[in-house]
């Protein structure tokens, strides 16, 4: 990829390490010529606050889909990392959805995924970042479907493992971010998985 030089927006309150930020110049490098990608660094090596940064400096507005474990979480960084951007957790029994439209940051759940895919809901979003992306490994179910259907310019999928039963998983990855990268599911099982 084309290194890009890095200045971090004003929006975000933070430093990032050498390391974070060839990762943040990859981000951004990659947002001009595909639709998506996968950051794929191992737990503790700040994935959330790569992300957190790399967002501050594209266009609202943006979906975080998260294990709700960590719901809060992305909730508390966003508001250390970028205070500026208004953000909303949608989850609960007192969600609203009219509520969107009016803050730049979304952090939503997996089993949410169907409310914010639907079309008669007219949602769209600079950047669906699904954390934790290997809960999207099985492309039968329900939540994968609507992943796909979410409407948005790019897609960053995060995971510490991209692979965690057998290279389907990786293929269920990047037809959500990627879709035509690896081609069709059964070519790919063919080719690469089983052979």
């Amino acid at each position: 990829y084309q290194k890009e030089s890095i200045q971090l927006d004003s929006r975000f309150q933070g430093t990032l390490r050498p390391y974070q930020l060839t990762g943040l110049s990859w981000l951004q490098s990659i947002s001009k010529w595909s639709p998506g990608c996968c950051l794929a660094d191992e737990m503790g090596l700040g994935k959330t606050v790569q992300t957190l940064a790399f967002l501050s400096q594209r266009k609202a507005k943006h979906l975080i889909i998260a294990p709700t474990s960590l719901l809060y979480s992305w909730h508390a960084h966003a508001q250390k990392f970028t205070p500026s951007l208004t953000c909303l957790v949608y989850h609960g029994k007192n969600r609203d959805l009219s509520k969107i439209s009016r803050v730049d940051l979304v952090i939503s759940s997996y089993g949410l995924l169907h409310e914010l895919s639907a079309k008669e809901q007219n949602l769209h979003f600079s950047t669906l970042v699904l954390d934790e992306a290997q809960a999207l490994k099985n492309h039968t179910t329900q939540r994968f479907k609507a992943a796909c259907n979410i409407s948005r310019d790019f897609t960053l999928a995060l995971t510490g493992t991209p692979i965690e039963n057998h290279l389907g998983d990786l293929w269920s990855i990047f037809f959500i971010t990627v879709p035509d990268l690896l081609g069709a599911r059964a070519t790919f099982k063919t080719k690469y998985a089983y052979s």
